[in-house]
């Protein structure tokens, strides 16, 4: 799964189920933000653990 396919289900589900509004006009820069964000949570995650980095590139 992409990090956009990852992004979008994330907006989904602000939008069904946060209180908020998701203003879908401006859903390209919800969705970049959201993928930056996934960025920041991979490299975070790599500093945690840096053999997840070769068992998860190999998964793909």
């Amino acid at each position: 799964m992409t990090r956009l396919e990852k992004a979008q289900i994330i907006l989904d589900a602000i939008d069904k189920h946060a209180p908020t509004c998701v203003d879908w006009n401006l859903d390209d820069l919800w969705l970049e933000a959201i993928m930056h964000g996934l960025s920041e949570i991979r490299v975070a995650e790599l500093k945690e653990t840096p053999e997840a980095a070769t068992s998860e590139e190999s998964s793909k």
